[in-house]
């Protein structure tokens, strides 16, 4: 039974007032896209800390609470809130309360607010219906807040939508007519888990982070923030608050670092979700810095987020040059990478910070790359600080369950060093390389995105079997990759043979359709010019000699005007020492791009025969002729 207390009139309680939050109404085309509209409201709404969404009017989303089978069927304890203790001193005492049904709930809230506003009878504020506004229900907010005396209890209800079922339409639980509102990117089962979100590289279903709350109260009801002050107080010390009024079917956005406390005017239903753009990265990275000098668990893995969403970059980036695929969420990641992107920059420090951890242990301890299940079930943290160790962690085989971060390592055990064992997910160098790949180097590109994303040329052929390999065997080849891919021309060469591999495959598809005998020379598969558009044009771009720098010679790939499948390769600039003078002198123009020499397909790839002893190389013209024709006999002594 909610308990109240005499009170005044309320007469004028206008007094101070607070700065409205902004509001903003976005259009139906703004409204389509959570993230892309967050984003362009930032700059604006940030500084106030929060703001007000108002959606356009065709939004009307059914309210599935409302539902008779959860209206007034679905139970739920409420919890006391009461007013003459400090919610410190509450949450110490706190006692379940009675079990409602949200139409039962409704009902008790009713009856409060007609007991304490309305009820001469009883000593409570005596005011008119009429007068009965938002205003003045916070102007007696704020007298019970900042004089409290005699005792006054509310109720409340917290509850996780994944038992007691949100308000929002979800795919299970409705018909087709739902469709728009069960997609919608404002749904808030979804906001989490949108591209472009962190949270979507969150692989535990059990974490409460993703999941919408069910926020129940009736009038007084409170959240808080630092403890129970009333908003005056912080601005009376200079501190900025603002105010803002929800109504039904609106949104309220808040930003990181920014405290906020709510109280409700009457009965209400509210539901809430935590959401992480990319922009939140540098909070995040400070809010772990601060969480582990207090000794406070993290309620998700930072570091799982920050390489989940920097591994998604450098497949966007791959499918860009690759593909030319131009979609949203590629050019979306795009616009995070880069040498200054907030990805970049973000990957860069925490990189730098773990390098410099690790080298300090690194030459003491075994050191044994983590076993795949190592935090696939759950987030694995330091038994001192709580810190994350989703990158690296100490251990020992005297405590089985005991691990530690790079931190705390003295602390694990009294073995000696040598008994310690260092586990890591990435090499340093790895994570470096992984850092290039982000900031754009497209030797890291290349490399990252074959060794650890398994993506090549064979993909992205139609008809044929991608294969992913076992963990060892991607460390291995992950770590072959680090050692090669700073130098420009290993990665020339990879790709290089790629394309072979890919030639031969486009070959073994013909040989099995031709109904022909098979011959002992084979000829070379027919190669279109988007075929080798791309093959190489698209690998290869023009500007391939930047990422090179270690080597004097560059390789060029470009397409005859014949789109006979050429292929063309310029040489660097330096002349040879057999060279008449007068050929070498070339003007700043020619030095900047050479002549173009034509070589066949089979030329470029010669080089890579001594590797692949068994592979077979073939002669063709341009004009795809055998051999023993006079023709390409001709054209050879050219």
């Amino acid at each position: 039974m909610t308990q109240t207390t005499s009170r005044q009139c309320l007469g004028d309680t206008k007094g101070d007032v607070l700065e409205e939050a902004p509001v903003f109404r976005p259009s139906e085309e703004e409204f389509s896209d959570t993230l892309k509209y967050i984003e362009s409201i930032r700059l604006k709404a940030e500084p106030y800390g929060l703001c007000r969404i108002i959606p356009p009017p065709s939004w009307q989303p059914p309210c599935l609470i409302k539902e008779k089978s959860i209206w007034e069927y679905s139970k739920f304890v409420a919890e006391i809130q009461q007013f003459d203790r400090s919610p410190a001193q509450s949450e110490m005492g706190k006692e379940p309360g009675l079990e409602f049904t949200l139409k039962r709930f409704k009902k008790h809230a009713d009856d409060f607010i007609q007991h304490y506003f309305f009820f001469k009878d009883v000593g409570h504020v005596n005011c008119k219906r009429e007068e009965l506004s938002v205003e003045s229900i916070e102007g007696e907010y704020r007298k019970i807040v900042e004089n409290p005396s005699g005792k006054l209890e509310v109720l409340y209800g917290d509850l996780d939508t994944a038992t007691f079922g949100s308000g929002f339409p979800i795919a299970s639980n409705t018909g087709e007519s739902c469709n728009k509102y069960i997609r919608s990117s404002w749904n808030l089962n979804n906001a989490p888990k949108l591209p472009g979100s962190l949270l979507s590289f969150e692989s535990d279903k059990n974490s409460s982070v993703s999941v919408p709350h069910l926020r129940i109260g009736m009038c007084f009801s409170s959240l808080y923030w630092i403890t129970r002050l009333s908003p005056f107080v912080f601005k009376s010390k200079g501190v900025p608050v603002y105010r803002i009024i929800q109504y039904p079917r609106e949104f309220v956005l808040v930003f990181p670092g920014a405290y906020h406390s709510t109280f409700d005017c009457g009965f209400n239903v509210a539901e809430a979700v935590t959401f992480a753009p990319l922009d939140w990265l540098p909070h995040g990275q400070n809010a772990v810095a601060l969480y582990q000098s207090q000794g406070r668990k993290t309620s998700i893995s930072f570091d799982k987020l920050l390489i989940g969403a920097a591994r998604e970059a450098v497949k966007a980036q791959w499918e860009l040059i690759l593909l030319k695929k131009n979609t949203i969420d590629n050019l979306r990641w795009k616009g995070y990478c880069g040498k200054n992107g907030i990805l970049t920059e973000t990957l860069k420090s925490r990189v730098k910070q773990e390098g410099m951890r690790r080298e300090y242990l690194c030459s003491t301890f075994q050191t044994k790359r983590k076993d795949k299940n190592f935090n696939s079930t759950s987030k694995r943290e330091c038994s001192i600080c709580y810190f994350d160790l989703h990158l690296s962690a100490v251990h020992c085989s005297c405590s089985s369950d005991r691990y530690l971060c790079l931190n705390h390592a003295k602390r694990l055990c009294s073995c000696t060093w040598t008994e310690k064992i260092f586990l890591y997910k990435y090499e340093i160098n790895e994570l470096n390389m992984l850092v290039e790949a982000v900031e754009g180097t497209l030797s890291a590109v290349h490399a990252w995105a074959r060794e650890d994303l398994n993506l090549g040329l064979r993909h992205y052929t139609p008809k044929e079997k991608s294969f992913r390999e076992d963990e060892g065997k991607k460390a291995h080849k992950l770590q072959d990759a680090v050692t090669s891919y700073g130098n420009g021309l290993s990665a020339v060469s990879s790709i290089k043979a790629e394309i072979k591999a890919r030639i031969q495959q486009l070959q073994c598809l013909h040989e099995r359709k031709s109904k022909e005998e098979m011959v002992s020379t084979p000829s070379l598969p027919r190669v279109t010019q988007d075929d080798t558009s791309l093959l190489l044009r698209e690998v290869m771009p023009e500007d391939l000699s930047s990422s090179s720098s270690e080597s004097d010679d560059t390789t060029d790939l470009d397409l005859d005007d014949g789109g006979k499948g050429c292929v063309l390769s310029t040489l660097s600039s330096r002349p040879s020492p057999s060279q008449p003078a007068s050929e070498r002198e070339v003007t700043l123009s020619q030095r900047r791009r050479p002549p173009k020499r034509k070589v066949t397909l089979s030329e470029l790839l010669k080089d890579n025969s001594s590797e692949h002893g068994t592979a077979k190389h073939f002669k063709s013209t341009s004009e795809g002729l055998p051999m023993s024709h006079p023709a390409s006999k001709k054209r050879k002594k050219k």
